[in-house]
């Protein structure tokens, strides 16, 4: 189904960008409007997956398409549902080839399948409402779908789908159909010549803290693989890139420090690879490109909004070694030259993390008040509070006590910058 053409100039790309790595394609932020999931099937055509919910409590959720380098994008799938508490939404779309392709969401009784290149879409049904916001396939028969508390999965192309709890995690990557490696916070699955096997997510070298919880997978084959992390070092949290070459026998590690996260992973091949950064903290990027495998990273520009770089993103595709995408919950970017030039490298910075141990913020878990010891705060101090998935929720300026009463429970990352240091800190909501 098509209805409407959303357009954009580039005219309106801000002069500071001329010079950055990645640039803003597709429309300008619209209120209410947030995008999720991303595939390309060549260097010009792709589909993203939006919620609107400016007209709440009637969202609407459509599957977008775009065949000129997502200058312009045109609606193929909408749907709208006036629902208070579980408004169905779509969350990633996934194609294999030109022409087949699915689509998985939130509150959704279906997965979405098209054979003609996005021009129709035919539902097909699960057992009941379900949750998921991964979907990928390793050809055009078998898939999964993840969320971190169900998993499907199936083997003619989508249309029956199998609950398959052994199967639950964050992120999968495929060798075959028969070799294929799941994170899930805590452990790796690892499904080789079709035998599913446990194994703990690495910590660190010595096994001891601090702990690391795993949230994205590339997998070149058996030996060589490269997870994406969220690390903790007491309350301050920290990005982790993890590979190895020989199995999970041993591991190698890349800490970013202030992060929060490795989003996602989109690599070309076993060499060229992106990985989103959930919250860069002091890093003046929010993506990074590897050139060798995941073995050193480069920080890639971003175009920036209000001061600082856009990170965070949901989604990366790869369809050509020039030609890259990503998208932010906001915004559309798109790099034409791979990137162009590596920026600055990260090898791995634990020091970073170590200077944060003298930062703590008490009590935690907090109810109300949120205070902050071990770091003077002179007038420039910025304090800025994010979510788990790096929207910002609250700023402070030269406060050593915050309230965070009217905050929902939950996990939230606290932010602590002076002109001289920087500090990332985790806290919990009750």
């Amino acid at each position: 189904m098509k209805s409407k053409l959303i357009t954009i100039s580039y005219l309106l790309i801000q002069p500071y960008l001329i010079c950055a790595q990645w640039s803003f394609v597709g429309p300008n932020p619209i209120e209410g409007l947030s995008y999720s999931g991303l595939s390309f099937i060549n260097d010009s055509t792709g589909f993203t997956t939006t919620v609107n919910v400016l007209s709440w409590p009637t969202v609407t959720t459509e599957i977008l398409k775009t065949v000129d380098f997502g200058e312009t994008w045109e609606v193929v799938y909408t749907h709208s549902v006036s629902d208070d508490n579980t408004p169905e939404q779509l969350t990633d779309v996934f194609f294999i080839n030109a022409q087949i392709g699915w689509a998985c969401g939130l509150n959704l009784p279906y997965i979405l399948k098209t054979i003609d290149g996005g021009e129709t879409w035919n539902q097909y049904s699960l057992w009941s409402e379900a949750n998921f916001n991964v979907l990928k396939f390793y050809d055009e028969n078998f898939g999964i779908a993840l969320n971190g508390g169900d998993a499907i999965y199936t083997t003619d192309g989508g249309q029956n789908w199998v609950l398959k709890d052994s199967l639950i995690g964050y992120d999968v990557s495929f060798i075959d159909e028969c070799d294929y490696i799941i994170v899930n916070g805590n452990n790796i699955k690892k499904n080789f010549d079709c035998i599913l096997e446990y194994q703990i997510f690495p910590t660190s070298e010595d096994g001891g803290n601090p702990e690391r919880t795993g949230y994205s997978v590339h997998v070149i084959n058996q030996n060589n693989w490269t997870l994406g992390a969220l690390g903790l070092s007491g309350f301050s949290s920290f990005s982790s890139i993890i590979t190895t070459n020989n199995a999970g026998e041993t591991f190698s590690y890349i800490d970013f420090p202030f992060g929060a996260g490795i989003k996602c992973f989109e690599f070309r091949n076993s060499m060229l690879g992106f990985a989103s950064i959930l919250n860069p903290g002091t890093m003046p990027c929010g993506i990074v490109k590897t050139e060798n495998g995941g073995v050193t990273w480069h920080c890639q520009e971003t175009p920036i909004y209000n001061d600082t770089f856009y990170y965070s993103f949901n989604d990366i595709a790869y369809p050509s070694e020039s030609v890259c995408y990503g998208v932010t919950t906001s915004r559309i970017f798109r790099t034409t030259n791979g990137g162009g030039e590596l920026g600055q490298e990260w090898t791995g910075l634990k020091e970073s993390i170590a200077e944060q141990d003298n930062v703590s913020v008490y009590p935690n878990p907090t109810n109300d008040l949120l205070s902050i010891s071990g770091l003077s705060l002179p007038i420039s101090t910025i304090i800025k509070i994010t979510d788990t998935t790096g929207r910002l929720v609250m700023s402070e300026y030269n406060k050593q006590q915050i309230d965070v009463g009217h905050l929902i429970s939950g996990i939230y990352f606290i932010e602590v910058s002076t002109e001289e240091s920087r500090a990332v800190l985790r806290f919990v909501k009750e």
